[in-house]
């Protein structure tokens, strides 16, 4: 797994940040805008965290301080993490949009800090908001000037419904011209559909070619995926209001009968016919409309036995890979 470098690219948007606000209200040691976790109340991957938010941050800090130019010296990060209900308590936003957290007990004397980068661990799926008052809170983190990492258009766009969207016809080509690729583009699209197409027509094809298919909801984080003998079930019990939110899909069908050993806490290594995925990173940072960076940002790979259906490393399905190149 490529780790190091996501990890290196986190301090860029902060970086930029301080680089085109000329106006930054508050001036700590450094000329320190904070990057903010929004995290959940109870957090389990808090290893992960402090991975990004001190190994390589620290890093990066010295680097700017001691090794730069007096100019880069000025970019020192800082990290604050806050769940939704501890920011609706803190937060606020300045007349020129700058998001300000101040400390969680009114009774430290301190500066609130200007936030650089919002980067959210949570806020993906209904359950991350306990109350409208959270909604509330992502929308005014959403008003200010920091970077959102994610934004919601980009939460959106990355949403299953706008993947099934964009392989209706004429749709990928609003965005990409044939000249640009697009038929490269949707030769790599499996086909899917919405349930509720054709006025009833999806969710009948979605149960007789329900071996055949996965069906999946507007939900991240793994484990929601609803596979092959369960489709018709699912079909027959969800409400016909529901059904645009679910999209069929038939499954990518990787090469078969390649060996590997999945090493587990609980059974030690294990031989089995494996599948791997490729993931590649990458961040892009918009201002009003307009792209400024855009850069590709390390890897991770993820094998699992090819007869399990989900795919998640934190839920156990999973195992972390490397990759061997290899000439043919």
């Amino acid at each position: 797994m490529d780790s190091q470098k996501p990890i290196e690219h986190m301090a860029s948007p902060s970086v930029y940040y301080q680089n085109l606000s000329n106006d930054c209200l508050i001036r700590p040691q450094f000329n320190s805008a904070h990057i903010l976790f929004v995290v959940e109340p109870h957090e389990r991957n808090i290893f992960d965290h402090l991975l990004i938010s001190t190994l390589r941050l620290v890093r990066h800090n010295f680097h700017r301080m001691f090794l730069q130019s007096n100019r880069d010296r000025s970019h020192g990060i800082r990290t604050i993490r806050r769940t939704f209900v501890e920011l609706a308590a803190t937060a606020s936003i300045s007349p020129s949009r700058a998001l300000l957290v101040a400390p969680i007990s009114p009774r430290l004397n301190v500066t609130p800090v200007e936030i650089a980068a919002a980067y959210y661990r949570t806020g993906y799926v209904p359950k991350d908001y306990a109350s409208q008052a959270d909604y509330e809170t992502h929308v005014l983190l959403e008003r200010s000037r920091a970077v959102q990492c994610p934004s919601i258009a980009l939460q959106l766009a990355g949403a299953k419904k706008v993947q099934e969207v964009l392989t209706r016809p004429g749709v990928l080509e609003r965005f990409l011209a044939p000249s640009e690729g697009a038929a490269a583009v949707r030769e790599t699209w499996m086909r899917m559909w919405s349930l509720d197409a054709d006025g009833g027509a999806g969710a009948e094809e979605a149960v007789r070619g329900a071996h055949e298919l996965v069906l999946k909801p507007q939900r991240e984080g793994g484990g929601n995926n609803v596979y092959q003998g369960n489709n018709p079930q699912l079909v027959a019990q969800l409400p016909k209001q529901e059904r645009a939110a679910w999209v069929a899909m038939e499954p990518i069908r990787p090469p078969r009968g390649v060996r590997g050993y999945l090493v587990r806490s609980d059974a030690g290594s294990v031989c089995a016919n494996v599948v791997s995925e490729l993931g590649v990173f990458g961040w892009v940072l918009f201002a009003e409309g307009r792209e400024m960076k855009d850069e590709q940002a390390g890897w991770l790979v993820r094998t699992k036995a090819d007869d399990v259906d989900e795919g998640g490393v934190a839920t156990g399905f999973s195992a972390l890979d490397s990759v061997l190149l290899v000439d043919l």
